[in-house]
C-alpha cells in the first residue's frame, strides 16, 4: 500500500507537471485539467491514509470523502473537477 509520503510525492509532482502546459491550447488545458485532478485524488489519498489508515479504491474515495467531516466541505469541488477531467478525458461534458 502507499504511504501518505508516497501520495504527497505523487501528487507534488502532478501538480508541478500540470503547470508546464500551454494553456492556450484545448488539447493541453484538458490534460492539465486531468493531472489536475490526479493530483487531487493523491491529496485526498494521503489525507485517507494518515486519518483513516486505510486507502480507498477509486469507487470508495467518494464516499470516504463525503462521510468525512473535515472532507465533506471540499465535495462539490472535487465532484467538479472529477466531472471536468473525465470530460477532458472522454470528449464529453458531464457537469
Amino acid at each position: 500500500m502507499p504511504t501518505v509520503t508516497d501520495h504527497l510525492s505523487w501528487a507534488q509532482d502532478n501538480e508541478k507537471f500540470a503547470g508546464s502546459f500551454y494553456l492556450d491550447d484545448q488539447i493541453e488545458i484538458n490534460w492539465a485539467i486531468t493531472v489536475l485532478f490526479y493530483s487531487a485524488v493523491h491529496y485526498l489519498d494521503a489525507y485517507l491514509v494518515r486519518h483513516n489508515n486505510k486507502q480507498p479504491d477509486r469507487y470508495g474515495r467518494d464516499g470516504a470523502i463525503m462521510r468525512d467531516d473535515n472532507l465533506f466541505f471540499i465535495w462539490r469541488h472535487y465532484k467538479r473537477l472529477k466531472d471536468m477531467s473525465r470530460s477532458a478525458r472522454y470528449g464529453f461534458w458531464a457537469c
